[in-house]
């Protein structure tokens, strides 16, 4: 095995441990990967581990320190076509802003990770855009949001999308 796969292998117990909600100790893992992989900071690896930091970091309710991380790597993925990446990217980033109390910054976003989602034909990814915008759209446009929850939980139902589906419901 060589630096990059054993980088590869960090991420992926990252990722292990953020399942389990040991985020700190995924975070390390997410950190190794970066050490471990060549030097290009840029590439679709090294920022889906930043992003893995970053949504741990929120999960850690640090979400200034996630956006920091995110803001300026979102136009770096969304440069290199990285959609899925830069999708839920822009969905966190998103759930930041509204927690924020600032949906003018949340609504483009969780827009822009819609457009990603079927960018990439990514029926779980459109759901969870879909029922992120149905929230934000609830105080101001009451009719939109309905559409948004119904497009998420047909999404869901089609797919089998369970966990998003009842999410999409409870909000219905």
């Amino acid at each position: 095995k060589n630096d990059w796969d054993r980088g590869v292998i960090a991420n992926n117990t990252g990722v292990a441990y953020t399942h389990q909600g040991a985020y700190r100790k995924a975070i390390e893992y997410f950190n190794l990967s970066l050490v471990l992989r060549p030097s290009i900071t840029d590439d679709e690896s090294s920022i889906r581990a930043k992003a893995n930091i970053a949504e741990c970091l929120i999960y850690l309710k640090q979400p200034d320190s996630a956006l920091a991380i995110l803001e300026p790597l979102y136009p770096k993925a969304k440069q290199e076509h990285f959609y899925r990446l830069s999708g839920s990217m822009a969905i966190l980033m998103g759930r930041i802003y509204a927690d924020k109390k600032m949906p003018d910054k949340a609504l483009p976003l969780v827009q822009e990770a819609l457009q990603d989602a079927k960018t990439t034909g990514m029926p779980d990814s459109e759901a969870e855009a879909l029922m992120y915008l149905g929230i934000l759209n609830k105080k101001s446009n009451e009719a939109t949001a309905l559409q948004n929850f119904k497009d998420a939980t047909a999404l869901a139902d089609k797919y089998q999308l369970h966990m998003i589906g009842w999410e999409a419901w409870f909000e219905l």
